[in-house]
């Protein structure tokens, strides 16, 4: 009974007189700023490695610079609606004066292409049916010049032109050149009531 009791009493000093008993092996808090771990357990704040420890054997870990947090992203500020690109343009109604103005410029635009057609018409058809009518312009006789004349003319017969009634001598620019017509004598023109082209002259026969 003695030496039951004896080995728990033994066991118990053994663990009184342990140094793992009698020193505390729990390593320090480390410090916030510390910059490196001694060899001996504590911890330096230099910011040199070279420096740092000394008296402490050394150092045993360097801890690497924390780098400073980030501040926050602005917050971004509220986009405004894009505007459009080609916005619509209103269009007004035109006033009477305007629409009167209008009709006024397209009424003189008309007649001034009326007017040019007749003259052109005169011109390749040949002079009015009036007895003094004007001579067509040189241009267009240059123009007629240069295409062929029917066939069967020749001296002492004139080209009649009915769209005009009008009759033009051999050697002129519209002799047997117009786009209607046949040869016959001029006395023969002249009894058809037919006059000649201002500005020309036949041959005597």
């Amino acid at each position: 009974m003695k030496r039951i009791l004896i080995l728990p009493a033994l066991a118990i000093g053994l663990l009184a007189h342990s140094p793992l008993s009698a020193q505390d092996t729990t390593p320090p808090q480390r410090p916030e700023n510390a910059t490196g771990l001694c060899r001996d357990g504590s911890y330096t704040t230099e910011a040199a490695r070279n420096s740092a420890c000394k008296g402490h054997h050394g150092v045993r870990q360097w801890f690497p610079a924390t780098p400073a947090p980030e501040p926050p992203p602005a917050p971004a500020a509220a986009s405004a609606p894009p505007a459009a690109a080609n916005p619509p343009v209103s269009q007004a109604a035109p006033s009477k004066t305007t629409q009167a103005r209008e009709q006024s410029l397209s009424a003189a635009k008309a007649a001034a292409d009326a007017a040019s057609d007749s003259l052109a018409t005169r011109s390749i058809a040949g002079p009015s049916s009036q007895a003094n009518a004007s001579a067509p312009n040189t241009a267009t006789r240059r123009r007629m010049a240069r295409k062929k004349p029917a066939p069967g003319g020749g001296l002492g017969l004139v080209w009649l032109n009915p769209a005009s009634n009008t009759y033009h001598c051999p050697g002129t620019a519209y002799y047997g050149r117009t786009r209607t017509g046949s040869y016959m004598s001029e006395d023969d023109a002249k009894a058809r009531g037919a006059h000649i082209v201002s500005g020309e002259s036949c041959p005597a026969q």
